[in-house]
Order: structure tokens, then C-alpha cells, then sequence
């Protein structure tokens, strides 16, 4: 069959409606009963499973205990924290997996080595099209899906069709692992890689200070929040 690719005007939870609604269609239309989706909060599976038959297992993906990410002046706790929140999705049968993001490592630590460079990459597809990669890993490795199955992983802004691996295996030369179809993604990258304007370029000054301040990037858990469904 014919299929498609929604392309949302910017990143950002503001999506969320609107992907959730395009992944029920796919989920008809293409016959998958799988479905992960990457949540801080839940809210993303809670809202899918509104949309499908009882019979789409939705697994709800989240970030690993402990998580924090910048809101506004303050940090706030990811990884699904809420216990009433644990016992709602408990109740449509919404399994959480929660563990090791194979695609952070130490990164963070050393700079972007191994597999910040896979992180990297899928980054400028979007930025949360890594985290739908990770979904997949993460739930295979927890034993929800099987390796070469066919299923959707999601974000707020980003879906795809994927035939799932486990993690260690993603580079594998017989890894089952494949990205099949993007079913929506952002077109302009407002939050990971926003462009900048152009200005004329400044005279070189003389540094008087081998020591002069360094720009602080955003750590791994800012920018990957803000793609994550809440």
C-alpha cells in the first residue's frame, strides 16, 4: 500500500495530538500490534490507546530512574514518576520499560565517541528520531518484542515503522534492525538544531586570557526532552 510522511512545521510536544493520530491510522492500515512510545510522563500511550483496538500492544518507554531535565528555572524528574500515573497505564494493560538508553553510554563523560556518533546521526533526521530507535532497542531487550518483528515507536513530534533488535546487536551484519518507513517527523529542527542568522563575520580579537569561559551545551537529557512524548 501507499504510504505517506507527515512533516510537522517545528519540533516539540505540541505534536503529540497529531502523531498520535497518525500512528492509529498506520497501526490499521499496516496491521501492527506493537507500538512503543517514548514518554516522560505516559501521557502519549495513555492518548494512543484512545485511538486503537485493545488488541495494539502499547508499550510506554521512558527514561531511566533518576532522569532530570531543565524546565523553565527548574529541573524536573522524567522516567514516568508519577505512581498514579504508573497505575493507569497498569490499568489498559500499558506495560512500562524503563532501563539503560543504549545510545547514551558514557558520552557525556568523554565526548561524542561509539555510540555518539549513532546518537548523532539520527539526530539530523530529527531529534527525537533517536529516541524512537532507542524505543525499539530497549523494548526488545526487555523481552516485549521480538527480534525482526515489525512495529511503530513514536515520540511527540516523530514516528517510523521498524523491524525490531536487541541493542547489541544494532550494527550487527545480520542485525534484523531496520528503519521501514517514517511515518512523521519535524521539518524544521526549532529545539536540537535551530538555525541561526547569518551575520557578518567579527574581526579576530587577541585572546587575553587562556582561560576565558566556554560555552555550556545543553546536556543529553535537555535536548532529548524535548522531543519526548510527555
Amino acid at each position: 500500500m501507499r504510504l505517506s510522511t507527515l512533516l510537522h512545521q517545528r519540533e516539540g510536544t505540541m505534536n503529540l495530538p497529531a502523531t498520535v493520530a497518525e500512528v492509529a491510522k498506520v497501526v490499521r492500515k499496516q496491521e501492527i500490534d506493537f507500538v512503543a512510545v517514548f514518554s516522560s510522563l505516559g501521557n502519549g500511550a495513555l492518548m494512543l490507546s484512545d485511538l486503537v483496538d485493545e488488541s495494539i500492544r502499547i508499550v510506554a518507554v521512558t527514561f531511566p530512574a533518576g532522569t532530570t531535565a531543565q524546565s523553565g528555572e527548574d529541573r524536573v524528574l522524567l522516567g514516568i514518576p508519577s505512581a498514579e500515573r504508573r497505575r493507569e497505564l497498569a490499568a489498559r494493560n500499558i506495560s512500562i520499560v524503563q532501563g539503560t538508553m543504549p545510545l547514551r553510554g558514557f558520552d557525556e563523560v568523554r565526548g561524542p565517541e561509539s555510540v555518539g556518533y549513532i546518537r548523532r546521526t539520527l539526530e539530523m533526521f530529527g531529534g527525537s528520531l533517536s529516541l524512537c530507535v532507542q524505543a525499539v532497542l530497549m523494548a526488545c531487550d526487555a523481552g516485549a518484542i521480538m527480534p525482526g518483528s515489525r512495529c511503530i515507536s513514536m515520540t511527540s513530534d516523530t514516528a517510523a515503522i521498524f523491524r525490531a533488535e536487541h541493542a547489541h546487536r544494532l550494527l550487527a551484519a545480520s542485525s534484523k534492525f531496520a528503519v521501514e518507513h517514517i511515518i512523521c517527523k519535524p521539518l524544521r529542527y526549532s529545539v536540537t538544531r535551530p538555525a541561526v542568522a547569518m551575520e557578518e563575520p567579527a574581526r579576530p580579537k587577541i585572546a587575553e586570557s587562556v582561560d576565558a569561559p566556554r560555552a555550556i551545551e545543553p546536556s543529553v537529557a535537555d535536548r532529548e526532552a524535548g522531543g519526548a512524548s510527555p
